[in-house]
């Protein structure tokens, strides 16, 4: 894994944020060949936010499923994925 900008310090839902980067990071590691896996963490920050990217070299989507798969708890049939599943605990 390669980060590529100093990650800023922020206030959020530490389980919501480990989720959402187990979620990505495992969605690629199933998604590549093992050997050849290249991960390149970044981010950018404004005076009103924080954009973190991660680009991998794994499978690409598809730009027919764009409209699908970047909603949340959709996904494309032919995958496995299951998208984010976390539930706050009450």
């Amino acid at each position: 894994m390669q980060i590529k900008d100093d990650l800023p310090t922020f206030f959020a839902d530490e389980k919501i944020l480990e989720k959402v980067f187990e979620v990505l990071l495992q969605n690629t590691i199933d998604h590549v060949d093992k050997s050849k896996v290249r991960i390149i963490l970044t981010c950018k920050t404004t005076e009103k936010e924080h954009t973190v990217s991660i680009k991998d070299n794994g499978v690409k989507i598809h730009p027919e499923h764009h409209d699908k798969i970047f909603k949340i708890f959709q996904r494309i049939d032919s995958t496995h994925s299951t998208g984010i599943e976390y539930r706050r605990k009450k």
